[in-house]
């Protein structure tokens, strides 16, 4: 299964929450997008209130909205910067990007874990399917191959008239990535795939789809982008691989 849009910013808060509850400062740091891009903001709010997320403070964890802390009105524009753009209310659903391959990488094994346990511990138990008693439902996140990216591209046309989010002609340059179920979605049901961010692929250093600051012709299916670093235009979406596994009675 491949997700329907790529990784949004909301999704990556999240991961740091639950990241937050039992994994060191460091770790913590080491997960964060790249600081340069975003600027340290967030970051040092997250870490100041860290302490607060640990089970053995009274079993409570502070909600999440905690870690978006724009709530309030911006002065003097009221609009997100780069700085904010990560923990903005306001871009919450956009597309998350200042990610390196390796974090993307660590975020799909937290991602197959987390879903792996949430569905066989609480979920199977509550909602009582009959039909996967005595079975072990096994999620495993993971960046797509190339081939899986572009089977989801697969027998749809794209022309200049396609509605996504990339560099046009004659026009001023998109500023930041958009929400991730902006625009049509292909004929599968995928948003996003061409323009918005470029999505990594397995491959390290080769992304697929092209983003917001390359042009239609860039953005081609059948094209390969290169990176080395976290970039403003990057982002992902993971494939998931579902396996079901009998529980042997003793």
């Amino acid at each position: 299964f491949l997700d329907d849009s790529e990784v949004m910013n909301v999704h990556y808060l999240e991961y740091l929450h639950f990241l937050a509850q039992d994994s060191s400062e460091q770790a913590i740091i080491k997960a964060y997008p790249d600081t340069s891009i975003f600027g340290t903001k967030h970051l040092n709010n997250l870490l100041k209130h860290k302490e607060r997320y640990y089970k053995k403070k009274g079993n409570k964890h502070i909600p999440l909205s905690i870690l978006q802390h724009d709530e309030h009105k911006h002065e003097p524009s009221q609009k997100h910067h780069w700085w904010n753009y990560f923990s903005y209310t306001g871009t919450k659903h956009n597309a998350v990007v200042g990610i390196s391959y390796e974090q993307a990488l660590a975020y799909c094994a937290w991602r197959s874990l987390f879903i792996t346990n949430l569905y066989n511990n609480v979920l199977q138990k509550k909602l009582k399917y009959n039909k996967l008693d005595n079975k072990f439902i096994e999620f495993e996140f993971s960046l797509p191959d190339e081939e899986a990216w572009n089977k989801a591209c697969k027998n749809d046309t794209y022309n200049s008239a396609t509605s996504c989010q990339i560099k046009k002609t004659n026009s001023p340059m998109h500023e930041h990535p958009t929400a991730a179920f902006d625009h049509t979605p292909n004929s599968a049901g995928f948003y996003n795939l061409i323009g918005n961010v470029a999505e990594m692929t397995s491959q390290k250093g080769i992304a697929k789809g092209g983003s917001y600051q390359q042009t239609f012709e860039e953005c081609n299916p059948s094209n390969s982008l290169t990176y080395s670093k976290p970039e403003r235009w990057l982002g992902f979406r993971c494939v998931c691989k579902v396996t079901i596994k009998t529980i042997s009675k003793p």
